[in-house]
């Protein structure tokens, strides 16, 4: 397999950018990993252009590039935040009594998961892809009223890479897995086909 051909040559390039997981040779090429991105701003600023058009669009027909913004705050009370201001927010909606309080403990035990697993896995997770899991994390609660972080939380790649890794490991944890998600899959088709909702 990949992760045993690269221990016989750890010159290999291969990992970089396919194997998201470390290995003890790799370890030993995190320097070089730093070295070559010395093409980083390049990549960044390619990223950042989709995004500064879209911010020209919204200044070219609503006169404001940060339009998008506006109408978040207006029509759904969503504001910047320090991080801790919104998840102490959706502590206190999830332990509410609300029409949405089910929505929102799923959220918070969905956010709970995924911060857990970047955890167990900083130890095995290539850095770059435990950077970017934490910054969706801290995207999404940096907001004054949380909605939808469970749909946001299935951005954090780590969270694939580590159980995946894990439960190929573990057959009957596998088999328990997807017996489950086969289960809840097949639960929420027949309430969508019933057009009643969960909550």
């Amino acid at each position: 397999n990949i992760e045993s051909t690269l221990r016989k040559d750890p010159s290999t390039e291969y990992y970089k950018f396919k194997l998201p997981f470390r290995t003890s040779s790799m370890r030993s090429e995190i320097i070089h990993d730093i070295t070559a991105l010395g093409g980083a701003p390049i990549y960044i600023a390619i990223s950042l252009l989709p995004f500064l058009i879209f911010l020209y669009f919204q200044y070219i027909n609503y006169g404001t590039p940060l339009a998008f913004l506006e109408a978040q705050r207006i029509n759904w009370y969503h504001q910047l935040v320090f991080p801790w201001i919104g998840f102490g927010n959706l502590i206190g909606y999830a332990l509410s009594s609300g029409s949405l309080s089910t929505m929102w403990r799923t959220d918070l035990v969905m956010l709970s998961i995924m911060i857990i697993t970047l955890i167990l896995a900083k130890k095995n997770i290539n850095a770059f892809f435990m950077i970017f899991g934490f910054g969706v994390i801290l995207l999404t609660i940096n907001q004054s009223f949380i909605l939808g972080t469970s749909r946001y939380m299935l951005m954090v790649l780590p969270f694939y890479f580590f159980w995946g890794k894990f439960l190929t490991k573990h057959s009957l944890a596998k088999q328990i897995v997807l017996a489950i998600s086969i289960s809840w899959m097949t639960f929420n088709s027949i309430l969508f086909l019933l057009s009643k909702p969960l909550f």
